[in-house]
């Protein structure tokens, strides 16, 4: 093989997917609901505790249900753990607010060396359409990085 073909394999072989957290069999982008992902804080140590805030916009005529309770899980891997549950602000019809952060505590696990380190698991949530008369579950795949420090 020539060293341009080959240069170019393993350029294709490396290149980025179209989305920076998608995982073989994720379902696609959910279009009813725009979901933004962050840490409060993307340094921590050893054993500390930091939050992940998780924006949910959905479209006109769509909301996020309260109930059954959106959920995170952190995949196993030792880096991370969820601690409590998702918190945040609904109104009384049990529908979570619109583009208000909720918040996912986490704590780093004691023994993590310092570096970079990726945070990977699936936050679950339930959208309706009140016009329409449908709910449905949605798995959204999460990476993100923190670093951990000394």
């Amino acid at each position: 093989m020539s060293n341009l073909k080959f240069t170019l394999a393993i350029l294709i072989f490396l290149s980025p997917a179209k989305s920076s957290h998608a995982f073989a069999g994720d379902p696609p982008e959910n279009r009813y609901v725009k979901v933004a992902l962050a840490l409060a804080d993307s340094s921590l140590s050893p054993g500390g505790h930091g939050d992940i805030l998780i924006t949910l916009t959905p479209a006109d005529g769509i909301y996020i249900n309260a109930e059954p309770t959106p959920e995170f899980s952190i995949d196993s891997g030792g880096v991370a753990i969820t601690v409590g549950k998702v918190q945040m602000k609904t109104d009384r019809d049990a529908k979570v607010a619109p583009g208000k952060p909720m918040v996912q505590e986490f704590a780093i696990a004691p023994k993590t060396l310092p570096g970079v380190h990726s945070v990977m698991g699936t936050f679950t949530y339930y959208y309706c359409s009140d016009s329409e008369g449908w709910c449905m579950r949605y798995r959204q795949a999460v990476a993100l990085t923190v670093i951990v420090k000394n």
